[in-house]
């Protein structure tokens, strides 16, 4: 649930034999990795941005040129897109929220499913008998993130690898559910936005105001020194 942008971009830059060729000190390499950096974190917002027209403007402001436009007629543009963009994320918000609502009501009727206090909805997938962690226990899981529709954006099994982390450094909902939940178990929770990433999202992969569908299991528990 981490992104490293950095190490994907010298990856690709490495990768790439027509680009890389051109790559010939550690300064290119390092400069075309902060702007593959900056491409990367662009594409993963939704920022509609020209490649070409942002690349003059970096290329002015380095040479110390004047801008292309006039600072006023440049600041409306930029108020603009805001405006645009604050609109567009409104109302994937909105949607968000009104299909995860449905989805939860749904949801919560099938045999099975248990609802916390907060919204949490949890089945378990396979019942464990081991020791429940505590918040500031170190846990290791796998576990699989998808949409409501199915849309898988996050899965420790695609990467072959289990994760780590201390219970209460992650959102609330697997904060929650992890503690209540004994070792050597796999549960399906579903977590309410407030539970997940809240009206901000997490990129483009998760909206705002988005219900999440995890599956998580519990492998293994180490106490807090």
């Amino acid at each position: 649930m981490l992104r490293t942008v950095l190490p994907v971009a010298v990856a690709a830059l490495l990768s790439t034999a027509a680009t890389a060729a051109t790559l010939t000190t550690d300064e290119q390499k390092a400069a075309y990795a902060i702007g593959y950096q900056f491409g990367a974190n662009a594409k993963r917002d939704g920022l509609p941005l020209d490649a070409t027209a942002a690349a003059d403007g970096l290329k002015d402001a380095l040479a110390g040129n004047k801008p292309a436009a006039e600072p006023a007629a440049l600041q409306a543009a930029l108020d603009k897109l805001r405006t645009d963009m604050e609109g567009k994320a409104k109302a994937a918000g909105d949607k968000n929220a009104k299909d995860g609502d449905a989805f939860r009501a749904t949801y919560a009727k099938n045999k099975g499913v248990k609802k916390t206090e907060s919204g949490l909805l949890y089945e378990v997938l396979t019942a464990g008998s081991g020791a429940k962690p505590k918040a500031t226990d170190t846990v290791k899981v796998n576990y699989k993130g998808t949409l409501p529709d199915g849309t898988e954006f996050d899965s420790s099994y695609k990467r072959g690898e289990p994760v780590s982390f201390q219970v209460n450094q992650i959102i609330p909902g697997w904060q929650e559910a992890l503690v209540m939940m004994p070792k050597g178990s796999k549960w399906k929770v579903v977590l309410p936005p407030e539970l997940g990433y809240g009206a901000q999202g997490a990129g483009r992969a998760i909206g705002p105001n988005q219900t999440l569908v995890f599956e998580i299991e519990l492998l293994d528990i180490a106490a807090a020194k």
